[in-house]
């Protein structure tokens, strides 16, 4: 029969699981938003790169010739709305995704120290999420801006219109440029991948445990 101890300590232990399944909803919730936030940059780069949404052309094929100056009215204004909404949808998507990306991984440290607190287990897998996550926010700063030009020329793997059509004055395909405005961001996005695995991994290990009563739904 149990005592009182007893009693006290699977309390203890439930409400930490309770606790640690909401933070479980609100990472799942927060990684969609990141991963949205991480296309919508890939597919504005190749909505300006490689169609002809702003300018009637492909941004690696510039027009100076006299009759690509005198573009109708129509395709001109077309052209404005398109790059207002690109613009918009990258100043939107990059605010989320640089939000979605630090909560998830202060939802990360809150489970790793849910786990911890109440002995759950599966703490390995919450400290390898945390590590995933901080490795992808590190990819968000912009180190050109934040060191000296002579050390690093790293840009943030998010983006502006402004440099993608800074960039777009290079003619035809360019590796550099793909690798800097699409690679860039899905090495974001397997990161967040990499540590969605791993909290699944020490999730698992809890939910597997003889002291979890709860009924939970694995990642």
């Amino acid at each position: 029969m149990n005592g009182p101890s007893d009693s006290v300590t699977q309390e203890f232990r439930r409400e930490h699981l309770a606790a640690l399944d909401v933070l479980r909803h609100a990472k799942n919730m927060t990684f969609w938003l990141a991963m949205l936030a991480i296309l919508a940059h890939v597919g504005a780069w190749y909505a300006v790169r490689h169609t002809t949404l702003l300018n009637g052309q492909t941004s690696g094929e510039v027009d100076t010739s006299a009759a690509g100056s005198t573009a109708g009215v129509g395709d001109a204004n077309k052209a404005y709305q398109w790059e207002v909404r690109i613009e918009g949808t990258l100043g939107v998507a990059g605010l989320i995704g640089r939000a979605a990306i630090v909560l998830l991984m202060s939802l990360y440290v809150l489970s790793l120290l849910v786990s911890l607190s109440a002995r759950l287990g599966g703490a390995a897998g919450m400290a390898k999420a945390c590590v995933w996550s901080l490795l992808a926010m590190a990819l968000l700063v912009p180190w050109d801006r934040v060191t000296p030009q002579e050390y690093s020329n790293l840009p943030s793997a998010f983006f502006s219109l402004d440099d993608v059509t800074r960039a777009a004055v290079t003619t035809g395909w360019d590796l550099s440029d793909t690798i800097r405005f699409a690679a860039f961001p899905l090495v974001i996005l397997m990161l967040l991948m990499a540590g969605q695995w791993a909290y699944r991994s020490g999730y698992a290990r809890i939910v597997a445990a003889p002291a979890a009563r709860l009924a939970m739904r694995e990642v």
